[in-house]
């Protein structure tokens, strides 16, 4: 018995047609869906991955713009906490100009003091509680204590900020006019700072008090602060002394909070990133640990 076989070749070729057009439709649709020419490597193999480059870089730079949101929302936490120290600074010093003026008397600088003294507590307090995402940002403290250069006699603390190199030297002498003018300088930069002899009695400071020391060189803000505990002998450090102490990091002298905040992806990481050091705010810092208005002399220091 013979065998036939009938084949359909129009419905073969139109089903063949049909199975391509519906790969191409979903291809499309893929494309158009995602917005983007080329899906997978087999539309253009090195568009996959220049393209796979560019969607990281835009993922980053969306990351990079939370970051700055962040950021401006951390600066602003600080700026909250500064200007409400501020206000109390002020306020303190209404308080000293109130307590130096004759027509009080001393129980009533007392009572000026006691509000002097809260206000203190106050700044101590916001700095330690101003923080962003459990981070501390301006309860930095000194610690750096230069009381072997005294003698022994009494302390100073001692904090510097935006100076170059490992180590300073710091000298101390007086003037024709015996006031007591400081110096610091680590090789390159040099600042000077000077305090009134009338603040001192029998050679020791009257109140807690503080000096900042600028740089001489224009447009240079580096700075270094000293500040004095009340009843500190400066009978000792008369002559001119020097003492070598290490870069203002950590327990050897201003202890502050660096910030780098990443804006950028670029290839060299440093110029990715705007870097900020937050230093403190609180009474030590300020050099108000030991103030008091509490006599005339003292309010006027």
């Amino acid at each position: 018995m013979a065998l036939n076989l009938i084949t359909n070749q129009t419905a073969s070729i139109a089903h063949r047609n049909l199975v391509q057009s519906d790969r191409e439709m979903t291809n499309s649709l893929a494309k158009l869906s995602s917005g983007q020419r080329v899906v997978s490597a087999k539309d253009d193999a090195a568009s996959m991955a220049i393209g796979s480059r560019i969607k990281a870089d835009v993922a980053s730079l969306r990351q990079i713009q939370v970051n700055s949101t962040q950021a401006i929302s951390l600066l602003q936490v600080a700026e909250g906490a500064q200007a409400r120290v501020y206000d109390m600074l002020v306020r303190l010093k209404s308080l000293a100009s109130q307590a130096g003026s004759s027509q009080l008397s001393n129980t009533e600088r007392g009572m000026l003091d006691t509000e002097y003294q809260q206000l203190l507590d106050e700044i101590d307090r916001v700095a330690a509680g101003t923080t962003f995402n459990g981070t501390s940002l301006v309860n930095a403290s000194v610690n750096r204590t230069l009381g072997d250069f005294l003698a022994g006699s009494g302390v100073w603390d001692f904090a510097h900020g935006g100076l170059e190199g490992a180590n300073l030297t710091f000298s101390q002498t007086t003037d024709a006019n015996s006031n007591m003018i400081f110096t610091v300088n680590n090789g390159t930069q040099n600042l000077t700072g000077s305090l009134a002899s009338n603040l001192l009695a029998n050679g020791a400071f009257i109140s807690g008090t503080a000096v900042r020391l600028t740089s001489t060189t224009a447009g240079d803000n580096a700075y270094v602060s000293i500040s004095f505990a009340q009843g500190t002998n400066m009978v000792a450090a008369s002559q001119s002394g020097r003492v070598t102490v290490a870069n203002a990091t950590g327990a050897n002298g201003l202890s502050y909070n660096n910030f780098r905040f990443k804006v950028g992806i670029a290839a060299n990481p440093s110029d990715n990133e705007i870097s900020l050091n937050l230093r403190g705010i609180n009474t030590k810092a300020l050099g108000l640990n030991a103030a008091t208005i509490s006599t005339q002399a003292r309010a006027d220091a």
